[in-house]
């Protein structure tokens, strides 16, 4: 029987339906909570006013978890949460894109070599093996809404019929509507924003046809005052402290981007 090129490459590719309650859950990502959390809200705007969006950035740090959340609303009302979360729990880093209110996500996991449980531990331990940071043989999962997935090892994007496969298989598992608002925001620039997640460098180009070509829309930030009211809609209750911090920079004149 001939060998295929996945079978030459061993790249161990699936593409499967996974089984279980708890697989179909994809907002339960991690049960850490971290233990220091800062809020910032602003709006950003293209400079030809064609695009607005609303944002609300939440980072969070502890020695298990770090975490960064994008709430971003756009002109439309439509709502997308981006996120990456750090776990040294259990040695992983996901990253994703979810349209809120809905079913449409996508979500990267990657699977890191690491024997230790928190973040101080495991900054020793690379420090004590260098080659562990290397996470071009690490493993990692793709997945979508509809409980599919893809799973190989994160150096097999780098050979070239591979990714285009890969890639050919993500986009099929992708709604038409959902890649269409990706591309949209990837042509603003909204992904290469460096106070986002990485997601630009690390998922984008496991999904968008693009080439290396700039950005031709510019977004401006502008401040906006805290708004408890607008996370909530994400699912993000502003805590006692953070209210209380939202009320007092709301009542500022001009408004400013303070952290709540």
């Amino acid at each position: 029987m001939p060998i295929s090129m996945s079978n030459r490459l061993g790249l161990g590719f699936s593409l499967a339906l996974l089984v279980g309650a708890a697989a179909a859950q994809p907002a339960a990502l991690t049960k850490q909570e971290p233990a220091k959390e800062a809020r910032t809200h602003f709006e950003l705007r293209s400079e030809d006013g064609l695009a607005n969006f609303v944002v609300t950035t939440i980072h969070g740090l502890s020695d298990t978890l770090i975490t960064s959340k994008v709430l971003l609303q756009d002109e439309h009302g439509t709502r997308f949460l981006l996120s990456w979360d750090r776990d040294y729990v259990h040695q992983t880093s996901i990253r994703e894109i979810r349209q809120v209110g809905g079913t449409e996500y996508l979500r990267y996991t990657l699977f890191l070599p690491f024997s230790a449980r928190t973040r101080s531990a495991t900054q020793a331990e690379a420090r004590e093996h260098p080659e562990l940071s290397n996470d071009k043989n690490a493993k990692f999962e793709l997945g979508t809404a509809g409980n599919s997935s893809i799973s190989g090892t994160v150096d097999f994007w780098k050979d070239a019929p591979t990714a285009r496969e890969w890639r050919s298989r993500a986009r099929m598992m992708l709604s038409p509507s959902f890649l269409d608002s990706l591309e949209y925001l990837e042509t603003l620039g909204v992904f290469r924003r460096a106070d986002f997640p990485d997601l630009d460098a690390i998922l984008i180009p496991l999904i968008l046809y693009r080439t290396d070509c700039d950005a031709k829309t510019e977004l401006v930030q502008v401040a906006l005052p805290p708004d408890c009211a607008f996370d909530k809609k994400f699912g993000f209750d502003c805590s006692d402290q953070q209210k209380e911090r939202a009320e007092k920079y709301a009542a500022q004149t001009p408004a400013v981007t303070k952290s709540y």
